[in-house]
């Protein structure tokens, strides 16, 4: 059942909002435009208006009203139209084929996830957009310092487009569902409307509706769109090109028109949403357009109908300018902060290399696109050769049809990416190659399509097995969201809400989304606070989870109530005055008590791979020094010893290599199995794994399966819970394999990491009591395990 709010009821509430919104459009302007722009008309039309509730705070609430009115306007009025639309079955098998290849790799996951989990954090951001759109505009006023609140704002301040995020918030809050579990069915539609987009102008190739809907369809799957859509989050992309072939095919039916002044509606109202999902940086692809637009009406009709033209162009630019308020009030921002990222040449964001312009083609065979490498596999080089062939022969079919809309987009696409890849940084040029790849696909779907019936099937159909294959690749290899952890996160952001300031100390930048209603800071976040403060010589690395005996105690207790802890073997008490208040499966929520005593200062002891350690009696007298002239106690946390299996000292698998970052974790690709001995004590032990896999990777304590990682990726640093056994004292064999691949979604990536195996004694050491003695006493503590010692006031 939880599939079906995100993958069925969301995508139809959508679907239908934007089918209202595109017939109140289409009827306003008095004119008819092909069936399948409906629908993409209407998303523009939804992403103008709500970018023009949302920019302010004092109007954000009126946003989803203005949806449902508008929508049910169109259905209303456009009724007899509605009647008259007899949908084209080669159409819905189109929207309906994209739809299922954008939503494998999220919906056969088995749960409500997301995807490019660990890729890249900017999807937290977008579900923070989403967060704060209808109910503070772009504003975080009011709002405390916090990661939730320093990232979102940083965002804002740069201009970013909230086009997509806007429509997505009003669907949303119809809908009552985490963003989170609506972000990749959300990408789906958005891969719908491209398909639809571009079938009118496919049409313009052939005479045969099946063709025509087979070479739209792969144009809206090329290998980098769907590499984008489930692995960089690609909301602006996505809905950029969907814009654009909306802009684009709406340029035809505005040239046959006869010039009234409100035919240019449509194409205002695009504008107006182009600009919405991509800002300014739309410009290198609508100028062009909109100038091809003008100049052929002016040709036209500039001696025959000038009063109606004039009209027509002044109805379209004030309208446009109308709907682009929001982005004309960034203007500024958007030039002072973009242009930094855009052109620097070091700027590679999480791309792994730069790309190659041959990937535009659609057809690119290899397991991760953002690596930059070429297939190497003879076959998949030949399907390349196809695809670049088979544009070339485009040109030339397209020049024979007549087919001056594909000329447009084709031309549109490619004056702007040479414009803006001649001093683009190599992040901004490997998307400014997603926005070309749908053109130079559909042109070589051209070129097929224009040879003979034999030849041109088995080329379209070479290059429909190229991009199936590209993608099939991606979807093996995608990142897929926890669901069960995350959704941990969101139960505690409910039941807590309110009660923040809170802190966390693993890396899962999502955490600020599921916790934003507890004002969350993450220590290790790019994002964040001048505080907590570090304990003198503790270290924190970007993408690595910290423990939290690396904060001061009194810096936690001066600005957080409540502390969100990942549970693990390593991980340490919370300080003296803080109680545990949740328990779950994956995380603990600890709250600051009432009338709490302060601590003057503590000895932090153990490492990243066990909490305990025996202090220097040196460090407990100097402490109990401290204790006794404040007049204070020393308090304690015992900590009993972890045993530790270190995968990484007994060999590596084929293909499994020591991660460079961290030298007890492999990076796990392929099937593998490593196995070694460790000593215990007699006694009841829990046994966690530091495991981040999509294929079980399964943990054995002499022979014996005890628990199974699988379809769970974590950040660094972090463990899993798998069982809890009696051993007896001794030597015990541990072992960790992990097997072969299918083909479910996610079995081939790289974001894949085998850590080391912990054997804690009971009881939960997350929990340990924590103990006082008087300072005179200082000499009981030598020579024990202990999570750590403070001095209390």
């Amino acid at each position: 059942m939880s599939l079906l709010v995100p993958w069925l009821a969301f995508p139809l509430v959508l679907l239908v909002l934007c089918a209202g919104a595109g017939l109140l459009v289409e009827r306003a302007s008095g004119t008819r435009l092909p069936g399948p722009l409906l629908l993409p008309l209407g998303f523009a039309a939804l992403v103008s208006l709500t970018q023009l509730t949302t920019y302010r705070e004092a109007t954000a609430a009126a946003t989803v009203p203005l949806v449902l009115v508008v929508a049910a306007a169109g259905l209303i009025l456009a009724r007899t139209r509605l009647r008259e639309l007899r949908p084209d079955p080669w159409v819905a098998g189109l929207a309906l084929v994209t739809y299922c290849v954008f939503a494998a790799p999220a919906a056969l996951w088995g749960s409500r996830t997301f995807l490019g989990y660990g890729n890249l954090g900017d999807a937290a951001i977008h579900f923070e957009i989403v967060d704060l759109l209808l109910e503070r505009g772009h504003s975080i006023a009011g709002l405390p310092p916090s990661s939730f609140a320093f990232s979102a704002d940083t965002y804002f301040q740069t201009a970013y487009p909230t086009g997509g995020h806007s429509v997505l918030a009003a669907v949303q809050a119809l809908v009552a569902t985490d963003v989170a579990w609506l972000f990749q069915p959300f990408l789906t539609v958005l891969a719908v409307l491209i398909a639809l987009g571009l079938h009118p102008l496919a049409r313009d190739l052939t005479d045969d509706r099946r063709l025509a809907a087979v070479a739209a369809g792969v144009a809206a799957q090329a290998g980098l769109v769907y590499g984008y859509a489930v692995h960089q989050e690609a909301i602006k992309e996505l809905g950029a090109i969907a814009m654009l072939v909306l802009l684009v095919a709406l340029v035809p039916p505005l040239l046959r028109a006869t010039p009234t002044w409100r035919a240019a509606i449509p194409l205002a109202v695009a504008t107006g949403g182009g600009l919405g999902v991509l800002s300014l940086a739309l410009a290198p692809w609508l100028g062009p357009i909109l100038l091809v637009a003008a100049a052929i009406l002016a040709v036209r009709h500039a001696r025959t109908r000038p009063r109606a033209l004039a009209l027509e162009i002044a109805v379209f630019a004030a309208l446009a300018a109308v709907l682009a308020i929001p982005r004309i009030m960034q203007l500024g921002a958007f030039v002072r902060v973009n242009s930094s990222v855009l052109t620097a040449q070091q700027e590679f964001g999480n791309l792994q290399g730069p790309l190659d312009f041959i990937q535009a083609f659609g057809v690119w065979p290899v397991t991760d696109f953002r690596f930059g490498q070429p297939p190497t596999n003879g076959l998949a080089i030949a399907l390349v050769g196809v695809a670049v062939l088979a544009a070339v022969l485009g040109l030339i079919a397209v020049v024979r049809r007549r087919a001056w809309g594909v000329a447009l987009f084709v031309g549109v696409s490619l004056l702007a990416f040479l414009v803006v890849s001649r001093s683009a940084s190599p992040w901004a040029y490997g998307k400014t190659l997603m926005l070309l790849s749908p053109a130079l696909v559909l042109l070589a779907a051209a070129g097929a399509v224009g040879l003979r019936r034999l030849e041109g099937t088995v080329v379209l159909g070479a290059l429909a097995a190229g991009v199936l294959w590209t993608n099939a690749l991606a979807y093996h290899a995608v990142d897929a969201a926890p669901a069960g952890r995350h959704g941990e996160l969101a139960q505690i952001g409910e039941r807590f809400a309110g009660q923040g300031p809170s802190v966390y100390v693993e890396f899962d930048e999502f955490a600020k989304h599921y916790l934003h209603r507890t004002d969350p800071t993450g220590v290790a976040e790019t994002f964040r606070p001048p505080w907590p403060v570090l304990e003198e010589g503790a270290a924190v690395r970007f993408g690595f989870s910290s423990d939290i005996g690396d904060w001061t105690p009194q810096s936690l207790a001066e600005h957080f109530k409540l502390i969100v802890l990942r549970q693990g073997p390593a991980q340490s008490r919370p300080p003296a005055g803080w109680r545990r208040v949740f328990h779950g499966d994956h995380y603990d929520v600890w709250q600051r008590e009432a009338g709490a005593p302060q601590v003057l200062a503590q000895l932090r002891l153990g490492n990243r791979l066990d909490a305990g350690a025996v202090p220097p009696c040196a460090d407990v007298r100097r402490l109990a020094g401290t204790a006794r002239a404040a007049g204070g106690r020393l308090a304690y946390v015992e900590r009993p010893r972890t045993v530790v299996f270190h995968p990484t000292r007994f060999g590596a698998p084929a293909n499994w290599g020591v991660d460079p970052s961290d030298p007890e974790v492999f990076r796990q690709v392929g099937p593998g199995r490593v196995h070694g001995d460790v000593f215990t004590s007699h006694g009841r032990h829990s046994i966690w794994f530091e495991a981040s896999a999509v294929r079980a990777a399964r943990v054995r304590v002499d022979g014996e399966v005890i628990g199974v990682v699988e379809d769970h990726l974590n950040p660094r640093q972090s463990s899993v819970r798998l069982a809890t056994l009696d051993l007896d004292g001794g030597r015990h064999t541990i072992t960790v394999e992990v097997g072969g691949g299918d083909v479910e979604p996610g079995n081939g990536g790289f974001n894949r990491l085998i850590g080391p195996v912990f054997l804690t004694p009971d009881p939960d050491p997350n929990d340990n009591p924590v103990r006082t003695l008087a300072p005179d006493r200082w000499r009981d503590l030598c020579g024990r395990r202990l999570d750590w010692i403070q001095v209390l006031a």
